[in-house]
């Protein structure tokens, strides 16, 4: 059976790293929304990419093409950075 992880991903606020609510990636605020940014998988494990994004931020990424090219750019490049 193969191990399943959750890598959560916010933007880091006054609130403490464990809990429900955390930092917008995009815009800071706190929020207790997510979306799933992808799912790795391999032949021991499983590891799903959560980030807290807002609804007002969620709402401006599914409307603004550009702007998800670049928040996608910007997640990749944060799970590069903690991955190594």
């Amino acid at each position: 059976m193969k191990q399943f992880s959750r890598m959560y991903i916010y933007k880091e606020t006054h609130l403490p790293t464990e809990g429900w609510l955390h930092g917008c990636f995009v815009c800071h605020t706190v929020t207790g929304n997510c979306e799933v940014f992808n799912k790795k998988e391999n032949d021991t494990k499983i590891v799903e990419r959560v980030v807290f994004v807002c609804r007002c931020c969620c709402r401006i990424l599914s409307e603004d093409s550009e702007l998800r090219d670049k928040y996608d750019e910007k997640v990749s490049n944060y799970i590069r950075r903690t991955m190594h």
